[in-house]
């Protein structure tokens, strides 16, 4: 095995000798960085571990941009009929956009539209790279504005989340999620009808990181109320139920988390009113020893115990223990208010007040963590909700 530091160049050319290979590599490196100021430009290597390219790619023969012309060559070989001359354009493309200057340029040059048309090609490295270069462009302000002005990627992304690769679905979730996290780009998927799409791809998808970030998408969209609204109509709620009962506690988190956002609306809280699996399936996450998981499930359990009778419900369920355990307990601040706020809104009820009166009103109304402002005034609301007489 070739050691050194030239190791991966030498290990490429295995009939010559890794010592006269890196002689060689010594020289050229201290040929390039004397010439770096002449012209015309030579290009050196910055890296002598180059970056490792698709199993078909030869990293020795990989085109090099530069100069005025060099991104516009780059998007001419996208339109090339060889596979390799394609597969090695998009790989340098893809490595080239991470720079703000040279994504601009590219897109100048139609970069969106050329990788809208090789998104569903029949090369698995070539979908997988597009998706990453459209991920890449999102994250610019002014990449984003040519994605979502672009309906036909849009759609082959939509196909792309359906892709037999993993990695390629990997990829495209990468990619919508990225896109989402602005109101434009929410607003220009939530109008290519995405809701529907990944509702159906979250019941299919057998992969725990597509998955995650499938409802990553989705907490992004629910955050418009009228998407939310929208979802309930096509049946979020079904699909949160089975994603609730996840082995990962990161999806189960995330799950927890769409299913607050849904219920911050009137119509997720009338639809899973009537639903008493899914109440009980929402409060299993109190079981949790996961901090995140037992946070986003309480702040969904805020929204559940706003009406009457799924307090009760919740209290026929023993949640009420739970949250003073977790109300008096101040090492995370975030999960103390969100316990605070559940067991308040359960002493409204007569059962939910009379038990925490005769047994720990004492303790809450000591409870640690009041030395901070927000902590202090929910514990005095709750307090006061505990001791109020008709």
């Amino acid at each position: 095995m070739a050691t050194g530091r030239y190791n991966y160049l030498t290990a490429s050319v295995q009939s010559v000798k890794p010592r006269i290979l890196s002689r060689t590599f010594e020289k050229v490196f201290k040929y390039t960085k004397d010439l770096a100021g002449t012209n015309p430009i030579v290009v050196s290597l910055p890296n002598p571990e180059p970056c490792t390219y698709g199993p078909h790619v030869d990293v020795t023969q990989a085109r090099v941009a530069y100069g005025r012309w060099g991104i516009p060559l780059l998007i001419k070989d996208l339109e090339s009929e060889d596979p390799d001359v394609v597969s090695k354009a998009i790989n340098t493309l893809a490595d080239l956009i991470h720079n703000p200057e040279k994504t601009f340029e590219a897109i100048r040059h139609n970069i969106v539209e050329h990788v809208a048309e090789l998104m569903l090609d029949e090369e698995q490295e070539v979908r997988e790279r597009c998706a990453s270069i459209v991920t890449t462009i999102a994250s610019q302000g002014v990449g984003r504005e040519a994605i979502i002005d672009n309906e036909v990627l849009i759609d082959n992304l939509k196909e792309l989340m359906m892709d037999d690769a993993d990695d390629v679905r990997l990829r495209a979730g990468e990619a919508l999620e990225m896109i989402c996290r602005s109101v434009d780009g929410a607003s220009a998927l939530l109008d290519a009808d995405i809701l529907t799409s990944i509702l159906d791809d979250l019941q299919d998808e057998y992969n725990d990181d597509v998955m995650l970030l499938l409802l990553r998408t989705l907490e992004h969209l629910l955050g418009e109320e009228h998407a939310a609204t929208e979802a309930v109509g096509v049946g979020v709620i079904d699909v949160l139920w089975q994603a609730l009962d996840h082995r990962r506690p990161d999806v189960v988190a995330m799950t927890a988390s769409c299913v607050a956002a849904v219920l911050a609306t009137a119509a997720g809280k009338e639809d899973a009113e009537t639903r008493d699996y899914f109440m009980m399936s929402v409060a299993r996450g109190l079981r949790s020893q996961d901090r995140n998981v037992l946070t986003k499930t309480i702040t969904a359990l805020q929204f559940f115990s706003v009406h009457v009778q799924p307090r009760k419900e919740l209290l026929d369920l023993g949640v009420l223990p739970k949250m003073v355990q977790l109300a008096t307990n101040p090492v995370d601040k975030e999960l103390q208010i969100a316990a605070i706020k559940v067991a308040t809104n359960l002493a409204e009820v007569p059962e939910g007040r009379s038990y925490l009166l005769r047994r720990h009103i004492t303790e809450l109304e000591h409870m640690g963590g009041l030395e901070d402002e927000a902590v202090a005034r929910h514990a005095a609301t709750l307090v006061r909700v505990i001791r109020w007489k008709p």
